[in-house]
């Protein structure tokens, strides 16, 4: 999932071993007036060259539908999208992978050899080294080696912004042989490992780019890694083509070819795939998946995605006009809110509520409860705050839809919930990037903001949300002055200086309840998502870190 989608798609969670598939099956007469009346409001709808339910799949690309508007960039160091992180994972490999939901042969870390095929690290967990697999090769044949990982991550790490975050705290990382390369951090990081599979670190063919005139390969043009997809064409915001590696190191890929074709609409994308035009549809509300449930033709799987995707309130009292927001004022915003009540207007009753800016499937996310909505509490920290009379507070949001989410309604609704308790919001939505410039400037007090999973683990989620040096959200919601809780950086410490699972749980438990006492973050609802794919396509696992993955797919007779 990509991490707050503009650039911030999390830094995710431990993909849950299992995934709860519902089956949808029957006449594609009684979906017409659904897809035509579809059609007829959302232009946007690609006009397909072919019937995907009639075409032999060996004639014809996997058609994928999805949103593909935030993919700006298509540079491992840069792109954060869902759809982007699909792409990466295709066409570019990380040095260790997340198990696959079947265990395959995981290490006790849950993690499975991707182009490295061993890796250990030192008794501290601040030195690891990774064994590279001598028969890894790039898409031009050449040996992939211990040079090109180190330049790819020092390479994400020059990027700044998202990539760079993955690798904070980073020493040195060196080849001290053709395949052996070494990572050291300034401190314990036992979660190195877990953010190794991001596919933001996927390693480059460093020769291919630094290559000298039109031989240098743009990396927002063509790719240039060691998947099993090769990239063929991408028209930003209208479609993607991959084609797979006929040569591929592990094994050519059972899907020959691949085009993603954007629609905005998840019920657009979901009516492409029922009029049997797609095969694969992703990020569908729960109800759109219910609507699938009609007569069909062919029989359509729905598939819920792992819910790490968080959509969140975020006060930031060092920002302009966030004076007001002292830690009074931000737990009588919180408990203002009714967050029953924005599940079903925002989500349709398909949420959940977390406790903490850590996921209910992340180590420690289960350990906080979110509050019962109420307003005399509020009301009286208000009074003794000497706001009882009522205050307004300026609240721009990204005019963004998240997991599905508009947050133009979640916004509504928590003006609605504070004005109850006498805060007025004045709301404005803003196009995502001068929500950024804003947040990069003078900051915003009171915004919305979302994020999803980047690899299996907590810190990711320590990195963004918690008041510890380096957090993102620590230094924007200080205003210049990042806001740091010796407790949550002792936690944070603690729980990256031991890879005992129970510990970390235990750390990240009371990292949780201190960032959910801080009230800076407010979760607000964790989305249900689903992927639907006709039944005949196979392999279709969700991952937390980039949707699904292109190179397990077949399609044929189920």
């Amino acid at each position: 999932m990509a991490g707050e989608g503009m650039g911030e798609v999390v830094p995710g969670a431990r993909p849950r071993s299992r995934s709860a598939r519902r089956s949808v099956s029957g006449p594609l007469a009684a979906l017409a007036a659904l897809v035509v009346g579809a059609c007829a409001v959302d232009t946007s709808a690609p006009v397909a060259a072919f019937d995907a339910s009639a075409t032999p799949p060996a004639e014809r690309p996997l058609v994928i539908v999805a949103d593909l508007e935030p993919m700006r960039s298509l540079d491992p160091a840069r792109a954060t999208c869902d759809p982007c992180r699909m792409y990466l994972a295709a066409t570019y490999e990380t040095l260790l992978a997340a198990a696959p939901p079947e265990g395959g042969s995981a290490g006790e870390d849950g993690l499975v050899g991707r182009l490295a095929r061993s890796w250990s690290s030192d008794e501290e967990l601040t030195t690891f080294t990774f064994e590279l697999d001598p028969e890894a090769t790039f898409a031009d044949g050449t040996a992939v080696e211990a040079g090109d990982v180190v330049w790819s991550w020092e390479r994400a790490l020059a990027a700044g912004g998202h990539a760079a975050s993955l690798l904070d705290g980073l020493a040195e990382v060196h080849a001290s042989g053709p395949r052996t390369v070494v990572v050291r951090f300034a401190r314990p990081n036992a979660d190195l490992p877990a953010i190794a599979t991001s596919p933001n670190l996927g390693v480059v063919n460093r020769d291919a780019v630094q290559g000298s005139g039109e031989a240098a390969v743009d990396l927002d043009v063509a790719s240039a890694g060691s998947g099993a997809f090769l990239l063929e064409a991408f028209t930003p915001g209208e479609e993607l083509r991959l084609a797979r590696d006929e040569d591929h190191w592990r094994g050519r890929a059972d899907v020959a070819s691949a085009v993603v074709w954007h629609l905005s609409s998840d019920r657009a994308r979901g009516n492409e795939l029922a009029s049997g035009r797609a095969d694969l549809a992703l990020a569908l509300r729960a109800d759109v998946v219910g609507d699938l449930d009609l007569d069909l033709v062919a029989e359509l799987v729905a598939v819920e995605a792992p819910s790490d995707g968080l959509v969140y309130l975020a006060l930031s009292p060092g920002a302009a006009n966030g004076a007001e927001l002292t830690a009074p004022v931000r737990r009588a915003i919180s408990l203002a809110l009714d967050r029953d009540r924005l599940v079903d207007v925002a989500a349709d009753g398909a949420a959940t509520t977390p406790g903490s800016p850590i996921p209910v499937d992340a180590p420690g996310g289960a350990a906080v409860a979110p509050p019962e909505r109420d307003v005399a509490a509020a009301r009286q920290l208000l009074e003794e705050a000497g706001l009882g009379e009522g205050f307004s507070l300026e609240a721009a949001y990204p005019a963004v839809t998240a997991y599905g989410v508009d947050l133009a309604t979640v916004a509504e609704q928590v003006a609605d919930d504070l004005a109850d308790v006498g805060i007025e919001l004045a709301l404005e939505a803003v196009a995502p990037a001068a929500w950024a410039e804003r947040l990069a400037g003078p900051g915003i007090a009171v915004t919305l903001g979302y994020a999803g999973a980047d690899h299996p683990g907590s810190s990711q989620f320590v990195r963004l949300f918690g008041l510890v040096p380096g957090s993102l959200w620590g230094e924007r919601a200080g205003g210049g002055r990042p806001l740091v809780d010796a407790a949550q950086a002792e936690l944070a410490a603690a729980a990256l200086a031991t890879d005992d699972p129970a510990e970390q749980a235990e750390h990240y438990g009371a990292l949780a309840e201190a960032m959910a006492e801080d009230d800076v973050i407010i979760p607000l609802l964790s989305p249900e998502v689903y992927l639907a794919h006709r039944s005949d396509l196979t392999g279709v696992e969700p991952s937390t870190c980039f949707v699904v993955e292109l190179a397990s797919l077949s399609m044929g007779p189920s």
